[in-house]
């Protein structure tokens, strides 16, 4: 972009599909978010449609306001604010991208305090923001109050948060996975997972929405995810799921053309879900799988459930995309455990960022 061309900041409202006015923009907005992505990544596999983006945008549980910045007829930079309707939370979320050639002008950073600002009024005193930052070898690094991992001290996103006040609380580590995998290595896994699990847990698998007699369940396990995901200094507070949350969800994967391949863990003495894993399967456009949600509730650790679960679901879901992604904290070692018996390697990082207004 040319330098002299004037930037104009501005609020889009969020069309109710794209067919209808407005789904330009909200087109170009979502070409500028998966243009950031694949340039610190080197690749797009974290890539979505705007038809896939759509229906979260449109999520009554965590309402969101969406800025744009356009220069020389170009969409070039968005900003997000979004909130939980929980009673009594005060964080906010940022996000704040700028396409690399129109960086150095003041719009990421105008577009930041327009953030900041619109918190404020709605009484929301913390602000986090989830960045992706690349995998960068330099010597200089930042380390995470959580004291697991690092990033470069070069890497634009932390030079930007790290001027406008915001601590890096937390790492997570996103990985990919190449699909299919070798029918016997994850047969073993599976294997042995099952072994160790025992006859007191049993495998419930279904795909697209949740069946009806588990969605009282499935609420619970997304409610305790809310507070078991480890957080390190981040303010947190439980986010409640109740029945017609959960069927929400669901009818919002299915309007982005996404399948959701599920994976429970029932404990057969109490007929009882005790842990989940989730995996998104891109729709008829193509595109890479993402892991979702993973949890075995604390009571029941210990007995190779979360191999298990991911194991299984794998099976189900492997031979129906390319390649899968994950996120997970650093400090997760479990977890991280896990993902890398599956194969996963690390190809960047999420900074869990926070300020306090």
């Amino acid at each position: 972009m040319n330098s002299a061309d004037a930037v104009d900041i501005s609020e889009l409202a969020i069309p109710d599909d794209l067919m209808h006015p407005g789904a330009e923009a909200f087109e170009a907005m979502v070409e500028v978010r998966n243009r950031v992505e694949t340039e610190i990544l080197g690749t797009p596999a974290l890539s979505h449609s705007a038809a896939e983006l759509l229906p979260g945008f449109r999520n009554p549980y965590k309402p969101r306001r969406l800025f744009v910045a356009r220069s020389g007829g170009h969409t070039v930079a968005r900003a997000i604010l979004s909130w939980r309707t929980v009673t009594g939370s005060p964080v906010a979320t940022v996000n704040v991208e700028v396409r690399s050639d129109a960086r150095g002008q003041g719009i990421g950073t105008a577009l930041l305090e327009r953030m900041e600002a619109l918190a404020r009024d709605l009484n929301l005193t913390t602000v986090q923001s989830y960045v992706t930052h690349p995998a960068l070898a330099d010597k200089d690094r930042v380390e995470p109050l959580s004291g697991y991992g690092s990033l470069s001290a070069s890497d634009p996103g932390v030079r930007f948060l790290t001027r406008h006040g915001y601590a890096l609380e937390q790492i997570k580590r996103i990985s990919f996975l190449d699909l299919p995998l070798p029918d016997r290595e994850l047969t073993a896994l599976l294997e042995d997972a099952r072994a160790q699990a025992g006859s007191a847990y049993n495998v419930v698998q279904w795909h697209g929405s949740t069946p009806e007699h588990w969605v009282a369940d499935l609420a619970v396990l997304k409610t305790r995810m809310s507070t078991e995901e480890p957080s390190a200094g981040l303010h947190t507070t439980e986010d409640p799921w109740d029945e017609q949350r959960v069927r929400r969800r669901d009818d919002d994967q299915e309007a982005s053309g996404r399948l959701l391949m599920t994976t429970a863990i029932e404990d057969c003495r109490t007929g009882r879900l005790i842990a989940v894993t989730e995996i998104s399967l891109p729709g008829p456009t193509g595109g890479v799988a993402a892991q979702e949600d993973t949890l075995v509730l604390p009571g029941h650790r210990g007995h190779r459930l979360g191999m298990l679960a991911k194991a299984a679901n794998l099976r189900q879901a492997d031979a129906r995309a390319p390649q899968i992604y994950t996120f997970n904290a650093e400090e997760n070692r479990p977890m991280l455990s896990i993902n890398e018996a599956l194969g996963y390697r690390a190809a960047g990082y999420d900074g869990a960022w926070e300020k306090m207004l």
